[in-house]
Protein backbone atom coordinates (compact mmCIF):
# COMPACT_ATOMS: atom_id res chain seq x y z
CA UNK A 1 0.00 0.00 0.00
CA UNK A 2 3.00 2.22 0.35
CA UNK A 3 4.21 1.58 -2.93
CA UNK A 4 0.88 2.56 -4.26
CA UNK A 5 0.75 6.06 -2.52
CA UNK A 6 4.21 6.98 -3.33
CA UNK A 7 2.99 6.67 -7.04
CA UNK A 8 -0.09 8.43 -6.71
CA UNK A 9 1.78 10.99 -4.62
CA UNK A 10 4.53 11.35 -7.12
CA UNK A 11 2.44 11.54 -10.17
CA UNK A 12 0.58 14.32 -8.24
CA UNK A 13 3.68 16.48 -7.95
CA UNK A 14 5.02 16.30 -11.30
CA UNK A 15 2.29 16.31 -13.37
CA UNK A 16 -0.30 17.18 -11.68
CA UNK A 17 -3.31 16.27 -9.45
CA UNK A 18 -5.60 14.99 -12.10
CA UNK A 19 -2.66 12.48 -12.96
CA UNK A 20 -3.12 10.71 -9.76
CA UNK A 21 -6.59 10.13 -9.98
CA UNK A 22 -6.56 8.56 -13.27
CA UNK A 23 -5.26 5.48 -12.14
CA UNK A 24 -6.51 2.41 -11.20
CA UNK A 25 -4.18 1.98 -8.67
CA UNK A 26 -5.64 -1.90 -7.36
CA UNK A 27 -4.78 -3.02 -10.65
CA UNK A 28 -1.41 -1.40 -11.30
CA UNK A 29 2.03 -3.84 -10.80
CA UNK A 30 5.00 -2.22 -9.51
CA UNK A 31 8.81 -3.93 -9.77
CA UNK A 32 11.40 -3.07 -7.49
CA UNK A 33 15.24 -2.58 -7.41
CA UNK A 34 16.84 -6.00 -6.08
CA UNK A 35 19.78 -4.26 -4.83
CA UNK A 36 17.60 -0.89 -3.43
CA UNK A 37 14.25 -1.83 -2.70
CA UNK A 38 12.86 1.51 -4.40
CA UNK A 39 10.34 1.29 -7.30
CA UNK A 40 11.73 0.97 -10.65
CA UNK A 41 8.70 0.15 -12.38
CA UNK A 42 4.95 0.55 -12.92
CA UNK A 43 2.38 -1.09 -15.40
CA UNK A 44 -0.83 -1.81 -16.00
CA UNK A 45 -2.53 -4.92 -17.70
CA UNK A 46 1.09 -6.24 -18.44
CA UNK A 47 1.57 -2.96 -20.26
CA UNK A 48 4.76 -0.86 -18.69
CA UNK A 49 3.12 3.38 -18.09
CA UNK A 50 6.40 4.36 -16.92
CA UNK A 51 9.63 4.17 -14.56
CA UNK A 52 11.01 6.22 -11.31
CA UNK A 53 14.38 8.18 -12.95
CA UNK A 54 17.19 8.31 -10.13
CA UNK A 55 16.67 12.02 -9.93
CA UNK A 56 12.85 11.33 -8.16
CA UNK A 57 11.23 12.15 -11.59
CA UNK A 58 8.71 9.69 -13.94
CA UNK A 59 9.47 8.57 -17.08
CA UNK A 60 6.41 7.55 -18.78
CA UNK A 61 6.37 5.65 -21.78
CA UNK A 62 4.20 6.47 -24.92
CA UNK A 63 1.91 3.83 -23.47
CA UNK A 64 1.96 5.76 -20.35
CA UNK A 65 1.40 9.14 -21.36
CA UNK A 66 -1.67 7.60 -23.73
CA UNK A 67 -3.35 5.97 -20.75
CA UNK A 68 -3.19 9.17 -18.57
CA UNK A 69 -3.96 11.64 -21.08
CA UNK A 70 -6.69 10.01 -22.60
CA UNK A 71 -8.36 9.88 -18.87
CA UNK A 72 -8.01 13.99 -18.49
CA UNK A 73 -4.46 13.40 -16.59
CA UNK A 74 -1.28 15.34 -18.17
CA UNK A 75 -3.02 18.34 -20.19
CA UNK A 76 -0.96 20.52 -18.65
CA UNK A 77 2.06 18.65 -20.01
CA UNK A 78 1.06 17.95 -23.62
CA UNK A 79 2.44 20.53 -26.13
CA UNK A 80 -0.17 20.23 -29.66
CA UNK A 81 1.89 20.18 -32.47
CA UNK A 82 1.30 20.68 -35.92
CA UNK A 83 0.57 18.56 -38.45
CA UNK A 84 3.71 18.68 -40.69
CA UNK A 85 5.63 16.96 -37.41
CA UNK A 86 3.93 15.12 -36.15
CA UNK A 87 4.90 12.08 -39.06
CA UNK A 88 8.86 13.26 -38.33
CA UNK A 89 8.40 12.99 -34.17
CA UNK A 90 6.73 10.28 -34.35
CA UNK A 91 9.66 8.42 -35.67
CA UNK A 92 11.74 9.54 -33.16
CA UNK A 93 12.80 12.95 -34.33
CA UNK A 94 12.93 15.95 -31.91
CA UNK A 95 10.58 18.72 -31.95
CA UNK A 96 11.42 21.89 -33.01
CA UNK A 97 9.61 25.19 -31.41
CA UNK A 98 8.28 26.62 -34.52
CA UNK A 99 5.45 23.18 -35.00
CA UNK A 100 4.06 23.86 -31.54
CA UNK A 101 1.14 25.28 -31.90
CA UNK A 102 -0.71 25.29 -28.19
CA UNK A 103 1.64 24.39 -25.13
CA UNK A 104 0.56 23.40 -21.17
CA UNK A 105 1.71 25.52 -18.66
CA UNK A 106 3.58 22.41 -16.66
CA UNK A 107 6.52 22.48 -19.64
CA UNK A 108 9.66 23.38 -17.73
CA UNK A 109 13.15 22.56 -19.24
CA UNK A 110 13.87 18.63 -18.20
CA UNK A 111 10.27 18.04 -17.85
CA UNK A 112 8.15 15.22 -19.30
CA UNK A 113 6.24 16.64 -22.21
CA UNK A 114 3.04 14.68 -23.82
CA UNK A 115 3.56 15.47 -27.62
CA UNK A 116 0.05 15.09 -29.39
CA UNK A 117 -1.05 15.23 -32.76
CA UNK A 118 -4.24 17.17 -34.80
CA UNK A 119 -6.14 14.66 -34.49
CA UNK A 120 -5.78 14.89 -30.51
CA UNK A 121 -3.89 11.22 -30.74
CA UNK A 122 -0.01 11.33 -28.52
CA UNK A 123 2.86 11.39 -31.00
CA UNK A 124 5.42 11.00 -28.95
CA UNK A 125 6.96 11.18 -25.35
CA UNK A 126 9.95 13.51 -24.65
CA UNK A 127 12.37 15.64 -22.58
CA UNK A 128 11.42 19.12 -22.70
CA UNK A 129 14.73 21.84 -23.42
CA UNK A 130 12.66 25.11 -23.27
CA UNK A 131 9.72 26.24 -21.03
CA UNK A 132 6.41 26.87 -22.02
CA UNK A 133 7.02 30.19 -22.52
CA UNK A 134 10.04 30.30 -24.74
CA UNK A 135 8.45 27.94 -26.64
CA UNK A 136 5.72 30.31 -26.81
CA UNK A 137 8.16 33.00 -27.54
CA UNK A 138 11.07 31.04 -30.15
CA UNK A 139 10.50 30.64 -33.95
CA UNK A 140 13.40 28.51 -33.71
CA UNK A 141 15.60 25.86 -31.95
CA UNK A 142 14.72 21.98 -30.53
CA UNK A 143 11.41 22.36 -27.94
CA UNK A 144 11.47 18.94 -27.17
CA UNK A 145 13.76 16.04 -27.24
CA UNK A 146 12.04 12.96 -27.83
CA UNK A 147 12.51 9.60 -26.48
CA UNK A 148 9.87 7.24 -27.70
CA UNK A 149 7.63 7.84 -30.72
CA UNK A 150 4.93 6.04 -31.93
CA UNK A 151 6.14 5.07 -35.03
CA UNK A 152 10.13 3.83 -33.21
Amino acid sequence: MVDRTKLRLSLEFIFGKDAGSAIPYEKIEMSKSRRTGRLKHFSYDGKMLGSFRSDGGIALTLYGANFLYSRGALKANSIEISKDASEAVSKGLSLFAKHCISCGENIRPSSEAILVGPSGKTVAVGKALLSSKAIKQFKSGVAVKVRQGADN
